[in-house]
């Protein structure tokens, strides 16, 4: 993969990491790091403020802290928020972590949770999470075609300036330490979370605030209802609801029928919404965020209200609906 793919790049600056892309949105960006004779998987994720480990194999391969240790970390949050509310953290010291020919920059302390929940959300292991503390050190390309997200460690020459056929939008942290970008919806500038982490068939999701807005505003184009649970342990879901937006704007190119699920927490784009992207730029040194705008509409399929009743009669996650992660 590396190969084809310097194509675009000078070949003094070959990718130090290449991620693959899977063939749809529900397949999650996961590196496979070597540790100790066993493979982790660790998911590529832009919407967390992060890198965390699963408790389980923090106990095999890391070392807790000490409670002397633990004093100098002195306002270290005992829980963070899981799938289906809080979860308790138990801190241990780092050790480093590296992918192919990227060293992944950490802390000097690793926060482990327990990630059982997100490894059945996700359809497979799961050992970590790589947040945006690493990821943003960077300069990251999305190539569909080439199947690959590929990590340099300076900007390549061919992406310097504006970049041909591309356009670009701003990239920032939010306040909560994930990636956010510049978007227009109904005249009004706002920003929305950019998440690898966001798997599923739906462009993203949108905080209540933000849905309520376009609500009033005449900006959605449909709207269903899902009633029904999430997750194994049937944790109530809402009702949530499921809302295709008539139109956003990124970077002057219109989006039409992006749908979205609503959320309790903010409003962002996941892998559904970088799919529709042949090609595009996360420029964090350069806070900015360009993409190949697509050559025709990439509306999102919504579900038939039916079909939703349906799934919640049967205590299911609706195929085309609910992101149970995020």
């Amino acid at each position: 993969m590396i190969g084809p793919a310097l194509s675009a790049c000078d070949s003094a600056d070959k990718p130090v990491a290449v991620i693959r892309i899977g063939t749809t949105p529900n397949d999650p960006l996961m590196l496979e790091v070597a540790r100790d004779k066993k493979i982790l998987h660790l998911l590529f994720d832009t919407g967390s403020a992060g890198t965390v480990m699963d408790l389980d194999l923090a106990h095999r391969h890391l070392q807790p802290l000490s409670g002397s240790e633990r004093l100098q970390h002195d306002g270290l949050p005992d829980t963070v928020g899981g799938l289906y509310g809080e979860l308790p953290v138990t801190y241990f010291r780092s050790r480093p972590l590296r992918y192919q020919e990227w060293d992944i920059p950490q802390a000097d302390i690793t926060p482990a949770i327990s990630m059982s929940a997100t490894a059945v959300a996700l359809g497979r292991p799961v050992d970590g999470v790589i947040g945006m503390p690493a990821i943003s050190k960077q300069t990251w390309v999305w190539e569909r075609q080439l199947g690959s997200l590929m990590g340099y460690r300076r900007l390549p020459p061919a992406f310097a300036g504006q970049p041909g056929g591309m356009s670009c939008t701003a990239l920032g942290t939010s306040s909560s330490g994930t990636a956010v970008v510049r978007v227009e919806i109904a005249g009004k500038p706002s920003w929305f979370a950019l998440d690898t982490g966001y798997t599923g068939d739906l462009s993203g999701s949108l905080s209540r605030q933000d849905l309520d807005q376009l609500r009033a505003l005449q900006q959605i184009g449909k709207e269903v209802v899902y009633r029904g649970t999430l997750g194994q342990d049937g944790a109530p879901a809402g009702p949530r609801a499921l809302a295709r937006v008539k139109d956003i704007v990124i970077a002057g190119h219109h989006f039409d029928g992006l749908a979205f699920q609503e959320t309790d927490g903010a409003s962002r784009f996941g892998l559904a919404f970088l799919h529709k992207l042949e090609r595009a730029l996360f420029d964090f040194a350069g806070e900015r965020f360009c993409f190949t705008p697509p050559a025709t509409p990439m509306p999102d399929r919504l579900p038939s209200q039916q079909e939703l009743d349906n799934r919640a009669a049967g205590k299911k996650l609706p195929a085309a609906g609910l992101q149970a992660v995020k």
